[in-house]
C-alpha cells in the first residue's frame, strides 16, 4: 500500500494517509479521511493546542485523565511510533446502524490529538478489520507534531 503525507492547515502536524483515501469536511479543526473506492470506515484526527503554558507540557496529565475517565471502556496505554497513547473502543447507535468506534488520544509539546476510526460493528473481528487497524496504527505512528 502506498501512503502520502498530509499536512494540516495550521501546519501543526504531518501524517501519512493511504494514497487512495479522500479527505472530507467534518467540522472546523477536524480532518477526516476514508477510502472512496472500498469504504471500510472513517478516520478522524482533531488537534488541540494549549497556549500560554510557559513551557509546561500538559499532555501526560491529560492522557492520565483520559484513561481514568474511560475506565469502563477498558482503555489501554499504547506506544505507536514515538507517541504514548490511550486507546479504547466503544459501540454507538447511529440511526439504524451499530457503529464500532476506536479512539486514540495522544499528545506532546502542548498539542493533544483526538483520533478515531469508525466502522460498522459487523466488521469487528474480521480479517479486513484487522488489516484496517494495522493501517490506522501505522498512520498514527507516522504522526509528526510541529
Amino acid at each position: 500500500m502506498e501512503f502520502r503525507e498530509f499536512t494540516s492547515e495550521q501546519e501543526w502536524f504531518i501524517i501519512k494517509v493511504p494514497s487512495n483515501w479522500e479527505e472530507f469536511p467534518d467540522g472546523k479543526g477536524t480532518y477526516a479521511f476514508y477510502d472512496e473506492d472500498n469504504w471500510t470506515g472513517n478516520f478522524r484526527i482533531t488537534p488541540l493546542k494549549w497556549d500560554n503554558l510557559k513551557g509546561i507540557d500538559k499532555s501526560p496529565e491529560y492522557l492520565t485523565q483520559e484513561y481514568e475517565e474511560n475506565i469502563s471502556k477498558n482503555p489501554k496505554r499504547l506506544k505507536l511510533g514515538a507517541h504514548d497513547c490511550v486507546f479504547y473502543k466503544e459501540y454507538l447507535q447511529e440511526e439504524e446502524n451499530e457503529v464500532l468506534m476506536y479512539n486514540w488520544t495522544l499528545g506532546s509539546n502542548n498539542t493533544l490529538f483526538l483520533i478515531s476510526f469508525s466502522t460498522d460493528k459487523a466488521n469487528e473481528g474480521t480479517e479486513e478489520n484487522e488489516k484496517e487497524m494495522e493501517k490506522i496504527e501505522y498512520m498514527i505512528g507516522s504522526l509528526q507534531i510541529h
